[in-house]
């Protein structure tokens, strides 16, 4: 029998980030085209790893897609191109995305989840992964369709440096918004503005601020202040990547009738209990709309729509 290398995972990551030993790269049987009509073999070329993920090595986690199973292969997105097939909507060369194993070779067909045709060459067919995939799909449903935003408004994108960040600060700047981003490290807040245009960033890791006279490291409290400082007339919109204590400053900062895309909450993904959104208070009086969403959920219909956009 012929086998193909694949990754598989081999322990759940329970506590602490996931390392290399959770994985293994092992032979598995590799798949033969059935005499049907409606499958095709592919060739996987690029294979996303998105922060989704994560909550899907953890079987005690809340995950909207199945956990992993211990010794088979993790799934994601991946773009792949046709070697073999039966189906002549898919003939040999067909670049596509889609779902599936993280394999070399994959058996699929016209109904195969999240199947789309790749108009681009396959050197650069990972942008089937990124700006025109589902990063950038998410960015451009979240941004326009959820945080509803106007001409000269600001927003501040948490995770700004990650690739639904970028996206979305790239669609504000666009529109005419003001847009700060929160990152993690003064690469990415130099990239940021230089490259991407955004006006202001905070490096939540690193910066400090002036509490009562003493200069005291990053908090909830300073964080607060610092947005205060890049934002002077307020946050009108938050595109929220990350949750946590970082989300409990960010809408504390936030004008009345303010609004808020909960696309992530990265900063929960290592944590034993969900603590939740702590500032329900600041939504009430405020007057926040927060709408949390997944793009291949809400958007299903519209998925194409949002590919086609991004060209």
């Amino acid at each position: 029998m012929a086998t193909m290398k694949a990754a598989v995972i081999t322990s759940y990551a329970d506590d602490g980030l996931p390392s290399v030993s959770n994985f293994a790269i092992s032979e598995v049987p590799k798949p033969t085209l059935p005499s049907d009509t409606f499958s095709f073999l592919v060739k996987v070329l690029y294979a996303s790893v998105d922060p989704y993920m994560r909550n899907r090595m953890n079987p005690s986690l809340q995950s909207y897609l199945p956990h992993f199973e211990l010794g088979k292969p993790i799934s994601g997105l991946l773009v792949a191109r046709v070697i073999e097939s039966n189906n002549s909507n898919y003939p040999v060369g067909t670049i596509l995305s889609g779902f599936g194993e993280f394999s070399e070779y994959l058996l699929l067909s016209e109904f195969s989840p999240m199947l789309i045709k790749v108009d681009l060459d396959e050197e650069k067919a990972s942008h089937a992964l990124g700006v025109m995939g589902m990063p950038g799909v998410t960015a451009y449903f979240g941004f326009h369709d959820i945080l509803q935003p106007k001409k000269g408004e600001t927003i501040l994108i948490s995770g700004a440096g990650g690739a639904v960040g970028t996206y979305v600060g790239q669609l504000a700047k666009r529109m005419g918004c003001q847009v700060i981003g929160i990152t993690g490290s003064d690469e990415k807040q130099q990239i940021l503005v230089e490259e991407l245009g955004f006006d202001r960033t905070i490096n939540y890791k690193t910066a400090t601020a002036t509490i009562d006279g003493d200069n005291k490291s990053l908090s909830t409290q300073a964080l607060k202040e610092l947005v205060q400082r890049g934002a002077p007339r307020g946050v009108d919109m938050y595109f929220d990547n990350v949750g946590g204590w970082i989300t409990d400053a960010v809408l504390q900062t936030m004008n009345v009738g303010g609004r808020v895309c909960v696309c992530g909450s990265m900063a929960a993904f290592h944590d034993k209990e969900d603590v939740g959104r702590r500032q329900w208070t600041t939504i009430l009086v405020r007057g926040l709309t927060v709408k949390g969403f997944r793009v291949v959920r809400e958007y299903e219909s519209r998925y194409l729509d949002g590919v086609k956009e991004k060209k």
